[in-house]
């Protein structure tokens, strides 16, 4: 992602100072290498602002001031990281990195709004920075899920599912006779 960001930063057509991306948690290194002394050097060093594991109040106000959410879902093939959903609800666009055949990247997908990169295509990840450049820098133009397209997986969305399935559980154990009332009752 780093690299995609330095790719797109040498672009002259862009403007590093309309750039921000924000790492918020333990984002200090990436395999064992400090984030830090990475940028060194690098033209995208005065984008990217890495912040420790903050407070509620320290996020929600870094989301609100953002156009697009960052999600790092990469490693984790069987299982929907809780910030997927939380992000979907959020009114934001979302660049979503992790492996194409993984259930996030299926439950994301057809979305709009959702921007799903894996993480080992280099050069799909550097367009959809170019692309995500363009129409928030360039054009004023986001692409955010709508709320019809992301209440399937609200909480309540759940709720009613699983209540469903219990009501219809409950509807078949009431309606299925006993086995000693199927048997006549003899023994």
């Amino acid at each position: 992602l780093l690299r995609a960001l330095e790719a797109l930063m040498r672009r002259p057509d862009v403007d590093p100072n309309r750039v921000r991306m924000t790492f918020m948690g333990r984002t200090q290194t990436y395999q064992g290498q400090s984030i830090s002394d990475w940028l060194e050097g690098k033209q995208c060093r005065s984008s990217v602002r890495i912040l420790p594991h903050s407070s509620q109040e320290c996020v929600s106000e870094t989301v609100s001031e953002s156009t697009v959410l960052l999600n790092l879902a990469q490693g984790q093939r069987f299982s929907i990281p809780a910030k997927t959903y939380e992000h979907l609800c959020s009114g934001r666009e979302i660049l979503l990195i992790c492996e194409n055949d993984c259930e996030t990247a299926a439950v994301v997908r057809g979305i709009p709004g959702v921007n799903q990169v894996d993480q080992s295509d280099a050069v799909a990840l550097e367009a959809t920075l170019a692309d995500l450049y363009r129409r928030h820098v360039m054009e004023g133009r986001l692409t955010a899920p709508t709320r019809e397209q992301v209440a399937q997986f609200s909480r309540m969305a759940a709720n009613e599912q699983f209540w469903s399935i219990i009501e219809g559980a409950l509807r078949r154990q009431t309606v299925q006779p006993t086995e000693s009332a199927a048997s006549g009752g003899a023994r």
